[in-house]
């Protein structure tokens, strides 16, 4: 984890802390991306959804709002970026 990563001979709370408030920092900043990834990603769904007529599958899925409960596990983000690209897909199948 990454709380082993913290020098065992730096005895000092103030440098456990200050290492700790990094480590956080840096986690913050990748929540932030992810989350920034999956509201681009859904707007792109959501677009492309509503370019498309309406089918019964794309009714079913229906792409929910961000909450702080959301998922935001990488696994999340290319699920979504599969369902996007599929949609895409479909989008340039139609047109043919």
């Amino acid at each position: 984890m990454w709380f082993l990563q913290l020098e065992k001979r730096d005895s000092s709370l103030k440098v456990h802390l200050a290492k700790l408030n990094l480590i956080l920092k840096q986690m913050l900043i990748k929540k932030e991306e992810r989350l920034r990834m999956l509201q681009e990603t859904r707007a792109h769904i959501q677009k492309i959804q509503s370019e498309i007529s309406p089918s019964p599958e794309l009714l079913d899925t229906e792409i929910t709002g961000v909450d702080d409960h959301i998922d935001l596990t990488q696994r999340k983000v290319e699920e979504l970026q599969f369902q996007l690209q599929a949609l895409q897909k479909e989008k340039v199948y139609c047109r043919c």
